[in-house]
């Protein structure tokens, strides 16, 4: 039997769920694309079954290297973005260089 039809029912490959009314939402046709594409790389992070409740500990670097780029303002400017437009909160700030900010996801 092929690998397709062995695997289990109910059992999905792995992908990253985004709600149909927050694609719709007019917050979410004003967001850059750049934001866009930050919020499907920290959605990636969140799991499904909710067991790390909405948090989501990422800094500034790993997510430029999620998102294959360079610029740390730029993505400075699209945490800021998210925050501004209420798809994520700030739980707490950096308190070393060193330390991530911590976000919390809230669509």
């Amino acid at each position: 039997m092929s690998g397709a039809r062995q695997r289990k029912r109910g059992h999905l490959p792995p992908f990253v769920p985004l709600i149909r009314t927050t694609l719709a939402s007019p917050a979410w046709k004003q967001l850059s694309f750049g934001a866009r594409c930050l919020y499907v790389a920290l959605r990636s992070y969140l799991r499904v079954d909710n067991l790390n409740n909405g948090k989501v500990f990422r800094s500034y670097r790993d997510a430029a290297a999620d998102l294959g780029t360079k610029s740390m303002s730029s993505i400075h400017r699209w945490f800021r973005e998210l925050e501004h437009y209420g798809f994520i909160v700030m739980t707490t700030g950096a308190q070393r260089a060193s330390w991530p900010i911590r976000y919390k996801q809230l669509i």
